[in-house]
């Protein structure tokens, strides 16, 4: 699952598999922070053992 938080406050999320593979997903998650209505992406992924990960891309204009 890929969520992308909105400097506004809105939260969307985009279901696994909607923008291809894990991979893609992830390079889509990075991109996405280069647009400035977004502060930031997280990319849930859960590995073959059923632990779930979370990584998180923040857009440079926000990081303080």
């Amino acid at each position: 699952m890929l969520q992308i938080v909105f400097y506004s406050g809105k939260v969307d999320s985009l279901p696994a598999g909607v923008l291809g593979s894990e991979a893609n997903t992830r390079r889509w998650a990075i991109a996405f922070t280069n647009n400035e209505d977004i502060i930031e992406t997280r990319h849930f992924t859960t590995g073959d053992d059923g632990v779930e990960s979370c990584a998180v891309f923040k857009n440079e204009r926000y990081v303080s």
